[in-house]
């Protein structure tokens, strides 16, 4: 029996060996409606962290692309990292990582930190389901193509419209989900430029409010201050306006890229050397993308593919897997499903 399991043992380590993993979160936070399963619960980011320091070895980004030069990976290497900038990244998920002493890396968004303007996949959000009643039609010029869309009167109580386990990927359960889903397909390769103008029309369209949720808002410049201060988190650079950098011409890719780093590191007064492509899909950026990355002096970027990182990974398409919320016992199975696979 003692054999068996010292067997299992040493298959397991070997299984750990030589590779690492690069986890992707968003935001910890706690919200009724989550439709890109962007948030992980304070308590249950709590107890990722417990497992973590339990069964990994949590390491920084630039402690991992040494690993990746040298091949000397420690036990079981693991990176934390932050897309977007969401102001919970310094409210909520930097007391949890001082508690658990975790390093992590938070990827930023530049072009409006501090704006009272959410990003744009939450005003969408909150022009389609935060209104009790919509106008009856929808007429919208996107990409210099005029639409239309009719609404069925569509009165409703919130809790019946947001289920909270709905997803922008599966199947729309009301008008409006659909007209969600459409709309973030118009949105999501246009210039920023081109969907802020989209997007304010929606916003007079549907009467909300335009400024942002406090929920929802993203980092102000002190509290990136803050954040890049602490002991713990590292700073990366995440374009300036979020667009699909490979829909952009290279002109404006270099724009984003090297704008966002310049941003930063003007911010913090010191270099900015790590990079995550905004959405991070195979077809979200391309090769000219990574070469304008490295041109700018970045050492790494972070895509949202999935995978494992091991000796001689591209350093300009560093693999992720997406965290979604769930507890310690659920994340603990996926960590092992993750390494051993």
């Amino acid at each position: 029996m003692l054999t068996r399991v010292l067997s299992g043992v040493r298959r397991m380590r070997r299984r750990w060996t030589g590779h690492a993993l690069i986890l992707l979160y968003h935001r910890i936070s706690d919200v009724a409606f989550d439709p890109w399963s962007l948030c992980v619960t304070p308590q249950h980011f709590a107890e990722h962290l417990e497992i973590l320091n339990r069964r990994t070895s949590p390491i920084t980004l630039t402690r991992l692309i040494t690993c990746v030069e040298t091949g000397a990976f420690p036990s079981r290497p693991v990176v934390v990292t932050f897309d977007d900038g969401y102001a919970d990244n310094v409210l909520s998920a930097k007391p949890v990582l001082e508690r658990f002493d975790v390093p992590a890396i938070c990827f930023i968004t530049t072009g409006r930190i501090g704006d009272r303007v959410e990003f744009w996949w939450d005003r969408l959000e909150r022009v389609l389901f935060e209104p009790p009643c919509l106008p009856s039609s929808l007429h919208l010029t996107v990409d210099g193509k005029s639409m239309e869309w009719q609404l069925e009167s569509d009165g409703y109580a919130r809790r019946q419209l947001l289920p909270s386990m709905w997803r922008a990927w599966e199947k729309p359960q009301t008008e409006r989900h659909h007209l969600y889903q459409v709309l973030w397909q118009l949105l999501h390769p246009l210039q920023a430029s081109e969907r802020d103008e989209v997007l304010m029309e929606l916003v007079r369209w549907s009467g909300i409010e335009p400024a942002a949720r406090e929920t929802h808002r993203r980092l102000s410049t002190p509290e990136l201050r803050t954040l890049a201060q602490t002991r713990l988190v590292e700073v990366g650079a995440h374009s300036r306006t979020h667009s699909r950098l490979s829909s952009l011409p290279v002109s404006m890719q270099r724009e984003e890229i090297v704008g966002s780093k310049e941003d930063l590191e003007r911010s913090l007064d010191h270099p900015v050397a790590a990079f995550s492509y905004p959405y991070g899909g195979a077809a979200d950026y391309s090769a000219v993308t990574a070469s304008i990355v490295k041109e700018a002096g970045f050492r790494s970027a972070c895509s949202n593919i999935p995978g494992q990182v091991s000796r001689g990974t591209d350093l300009f398409a560093l693999p992720r897997v997406h965290i979604h919320d769930g507890d310690g016992e659920a994340f603990s199975r996926q960590l092992s499903a993750w390494f051993e696979g």
